[in-house]
């Protein structure tokens, strides 16, 4: 997959603070940026799997796991529609 320009405009104190905090972490703004938005588009699959599950998001405690895991539908199924669906939209 290849890679596209951007230009953005951000404010210049919060550019340069974010420089020089992810330069001390050895970071780049375009990693950085690609990776917040990586989690993004993974946030709207999950999103998509849980409504085509009927079920909605939320924090569940390690105890609640087997009784809040729905019955009878095929998670993977919704899962392998959704990564297609993803994958047709980012080769536009």
């Amino acid at each position: 997959m290849g890679k596209t320009k951007v230009t953005l405009s951000v404010d210049d104190a919060l550019l340069r603070e974010s420089k020089a905090y992810l330069a001390e972490k050895n970071l780049t703004i375009s990693g950085t940026l690609e990776r917040a938005l990586s989690e993004i588009a993974v946030s709207n699959v999950v999103e998509r799997v849980a409504s085509g599950l009927g079920e909605k998001l939320g924090y569940v405690g390690y105890d609640q796991v087997p009784r809040k895991r729905p019955k009878g539908k095929d998670a993977a199924k919704i899962i392998r529609e959704a990564r297609g669906e993803r994958t047709s939209a980012i080769s536009r």
